[in-house]
């Protein structure tokens, strides 16, 4: 209207804060190994590497499944550990960022996946995470629609497959075990991931 004024509004901010954990392991050397192995530098190598292969698995599992304050619901038998850091599944519950197929679980269908997908604002997740036992019955609801899971190629060339143009990350952290309500451990979680500064999920 002409000669109107506007209604002020300025932006609030919650404070949240982050706390630093530190992951690891020591990577010991047998004396019997480094003294009877054809070269030591290799012996050391072969177990420094095997001892990365390990972090990299523990990350996947608290990316997961971490739950430090012990939260309810959350599978992997990680809970209530310290020196853990709150991993998706923690973080969700509660939250609004959760969607139940069923109050004791139920089977999964593609319009659950594109409600997931559409809980994730602003766009499209960048990925779905997803355990390998779900991937096969998202299989098996492509096919039985009359159409697959489409293919891809990643930056670095690997093959990728896709939900409507969404890549599927398999993890085997993913747990098939979870429980909803009376369901008994027969339960699993699909995660819709938006990665990115201030929009999305990111680490340092």
């Amino acid at each position: 209207v002409p000669g109107g004024s506007w209604v002020e509004s300025t932006p609030t901010f919650a404070q949240v804060q982050e706390k630093l954990t530190i992951l690891g392991g020591d990577a010991d050397v047998d004396n019997f190994l480094k003294r009877t192995y054809a070269a030591t530098n290799d012996i050391e190598a072969v177990i420094l590497e095997e001892k990365a292969k390990a972090v990299a698995y523990t990350f996947s599992n608290y990316f997961f499944n971490g739950n430090p304050a012990a939260v309810a619901g959350v599978p992997g038998g990680l809970g209530g550990d310290a020196n853990a850091f709150a991993g998706l599944h923690a973080r969700i519950i509660g939250t609004g960022q959760q969607i139940l197929a069923a109050a004791n679980g139920a089977t999964l269908s593609l319009s659950l996946l594109d409600q997931l997908i559409d809980l994730v604002k602003p766009g499209v997740p960048d990925v779905l995470y997803l355990s390998r036992r779900t991937r096969r019955q998202l299989n098996t609801l492509r096919r039985a629609s009359g159409s697959l899971l489409q293919t891809s190629f990643d930056q670095f060339g690997n093959f990728i497959m896709t939900y409507d143009g969404i890549p599927l990350e398999v993890d085997d952290f993913i747990r098939d075990d979870a429980t909803v309500g009376t369901s008994g451990a027969v339960c699993s979680t699909v995660y819709g991931v938006q990665h990115g500064f201030e929009t999305g999920l990111m680490g340092l």
